[in-house]
């Protein structure tokens, strides 16, 4: 990060940061990770999209886009139920 006075960090150096940092907190970086599976996709999905992207928060932004656009039937139907609802009200 120019901005911040300091000198950017290569992948390696982040990852060798994070685990001195998990090994103080009491944890074992080496411990077998098995995640939820929808987690699991979805990290890897993110991993994805930011490999062909190259930027976090492009990634972000496009993720959040895409959850909206995939549950998109869902909230047009509760908003049609609930337009329902309104309707038969006294």
């Amino acid at each position: 990060c120019l901005w911040s006075g300091r000198v950017s960090m290569t992948p390696d150096e982040v990852l060798e940061k994070a685990r001195r940092h998990a090994e103080e907190l009491g944890f074992d970086p080496l411990e077998v990770y098995e995640p939820w599976l929808p987690v699991d996709l979805w990290q890897q999905a993110l991993t994805t999209l930011h490999g062909f992207m190259g930027h976090g928060g492009a990634t972000v932004m496009l993720a959040a886009v895409l959850i909206r656009l995939m549950t998109l039937p869902w909230n047009l139907r509760a908003l049609q139920k609930q337009c329902d609802r309104i309707e038969l009200m006294p």
